[in-house]
């Protein structure tokens, strides 16, 4: 019995170790590459939008930004609202992510105001701390995807799994080095939707009504904030929806209980709202309507989505780049056969998943390295993944060793580009297929590499979805 609890006990070690091991690769490149020591990272472009409600809030006391019109400070590298019809300032995103900015802002602005740094939201200590919270999170996600693979997977399985997604894709990039863009926020969160979503159905199995409402108060109030950051990722409900279902019947089946049960719809959507509250108070106060679109020209074009050039580019594209992908999506598959309750979810999910995000006008997303809004996806995709490397290990020797020197080949890759990206030779979105190759084993652009990238044509993709042809 002694031996029994013995061996119970140290099976968890091996994710435990897998995550330790991240977490000081992390913070080795976060303390020598420094990106919180220079003022162009960690507080630049996308971020600048999701950050501005906290010193606009708290360092000016003006959501109203009427402090841009201060002659004497320029403002114009720190905050980029949008301008109403008529003429208010409005911050461009929603504020999801600020709010996961909170506890790196105030420990940022009590370090500034006790080291004698510029107490304005942007100084060092205020980068510094908002790079390491995003740190935190990447921590904190993994160990709850590690939660929610114990439901199906031993931990060796778990702990290979674990490193493949952070190495082999660009999660590790967006965790340590630009942890400060929204998607390690939305990782996180996908995650523990996750977590919720199963311990939910096993409370239902269990009859433990309590239990349930909790949870389901709690899975709503996570996806109110994962569409708060990004109003797309609304399709997580997806997940909530068709989770233990394999076909037509027990899709009527699922539909049937919920309509017998209103009260658990009516507790997801009362604490789906309860998150956006805010947002919706600030909208009214700035621009007089409670819901405001601020991407002005900026939308999808759902009838000309660009998914073969998401899936294949060489700018930008996810198999080019992260060709882990493939082994993920592959385990699918064997999630009908072996682990059928994320099955049908997931299959859905993909599907919407990957039309939605190449319906967006700039399929390339601006400045990235690789696709990165398929980043909070990878805590989804670790689910098939451990599935494909479960099925794996117990075949013959030649596929175990055959699959997980793959995964330890794509895993060096991952961690090579995000090196190749950090020094120039994957340019961040002028990629072209002669560039791809000049740089393919090079950790910095050789001499020609300028004149093998192409700028991408954002005005034409603007305008009608597709970018206009180069005679």
């Amino acid at each position: 019995m002694n031996g029994a609890l013995k061996i119970k006990r140290n099976s968890n070690h091996y994710s435990k170790a897998a995550i330790v091991i991240i977490a000081a690769a992390a913070l080795i490149n976060f303390s020598t590459v420094r990106f919180w020591d220079q003022e162009n990272r960690v507080i630049a472009w996308d971020v600048i939008s999701y950050y501005a409600y906290l010193p606009a809030s708290f360092i000016h006391n003006d959501i109203y930004m009427e402090f841009l019109d201060n002659p004497d400070r320029d403002f114009s590298s720190q905050f980029w609202p949008q301008t109403t019809a008529e003429g208010e300032r409005v911050i461009k995103t929603t504020m999801g992510v600020a709010y996961f900015y909170i506890p790196g802002f105030v420990a940022g602005h009590i370090a500034a105001t006790l080291s004698g740094f510029e107490a304005d939201g942007f100084s060092a200590p205020y980068r510094f701390s908002l790079q390491l919270n995003g740190i935190l999170f990447l921590i904190l996600g993994l160990f709850t995807v590690r939660r929610v693979l114990r439901t199906w997977f031993n931990d060796r399985v778990i702990a290979i799994t674990l490193i493949a997604i952070t190495a082999g894709t660009n999660l590790y990039h967006y965790g340590v080095l630009e942890s400060t863009y929204s998607h390690i926020y939305s990782f996180f969160l996908f995650a523990m939707f996750l977590l919720l979503t199963i311990n939910f159905y096993g409370a239902a199995d269990d009859g433990n009504t309590r239990k349930g409402n909790r949870l389901i108060a709690a899975a709503g109030f996570t996806a109110g904030l994962i569409t708060l950051i990004r109003p797309a990722n609304i399709i997580i409900l997806i997940i909530f929806i068709f989770w233990k279902t394999g076909n037509l019947k027990e899709i009527k089946k699922r539909f049937l209980w919920f309509l017998s049960q209103p009260s658990l719809a009516g507790i997801m959507i009362l604490f789906f709202i309860l998150p956006w509250i805010p947002q919706l108070l600030y909208w009214k106060e700035v621009t007089g309507e409670w819901f405001y679109y601020s991407y002005q020209d900026e939308g999808f074009f759902f009838l000309k989505p660009q998914i073969l050039k998401g899936l294949f580019s060489f700018r930008k594209g996810l198999f080019i780049y992260t060709p882990l992908v493939i082994f993920m999506w592959s385990g699918i598959v064997l999630l009908r056969r072996r682990f059928s309750d994320p099955a049908l979810a997931l299959i859905i999910f993909t599907l919407l998943n990957v039309y939605i995000i190449f319906s967006w006008w700039c399929w390339w997303y601006g400045g990235s390295l690789g696709q990165r809004p398929f980043v909070e996806s990878f805590a989804i995709y670790a689910i098939p993944l451990a599935a494909l490397i479960s099925k794996a290990l117990e075949k013959k020797r030649w596929v175990k060793t055959t699959l997980l020197s793959l995964l330890l080949l794509l895993s060096l890759h991952g961690i090579f580009q995000t090196f190749q990206y950090y020094y120039g030779a994957i340019h961040w979105d002028s990629m072209t297929r002669e560039a791809w190759c000049d740089s393919f084993g090079r950790l910095k652009p050789s001499e020609r590499f300028e004149s093998l990238i192409r700028e991408p044509d954002y005005e034409g993709a603007r305008l009608n979805g597709k970018e206009r042809p180069i005679h």
